[in-house]
């Protein structure tokens, strides 16, 4: 489940050449192989100065948060040009 995020945020927001500085992630429900897991992540602060964005991340399966947590990443340089 916790892959899931890592993928959003590498390959989607910030994307390609982001650098991970810390995330903490909270294991709220167990999840089966079976189950859809809908994952999102949102921007809830930006550091211009430096390229520091801090992120909320979730998976849900249904209407159930089964992991929630946060992340601190610097964005790749074009995403501030």
């Amino acid at each position: 489940t916790a892959s899931l995020i890592s993928a959003v945020i590498s390959e989607q927001l910030p994307g390609p050449g982001t650098v991970y500085l810390s995330q903490t992630l909270k294991f709220l429900r167990p999840v089966l192989p079976s189950q859809l897991v809908t994952t999102s992540v949102s921007i809830t602060h930006i550091e211009y100065s430096n390229q520091r964005v801090t992120l909320d991340c979730r998976c849900e399966v249904g209407k159930k948060v089964v992991l929630a947590g946060e992340a601190l990443v610097v964005a790749p340089n074009r995403k501030f040009d």
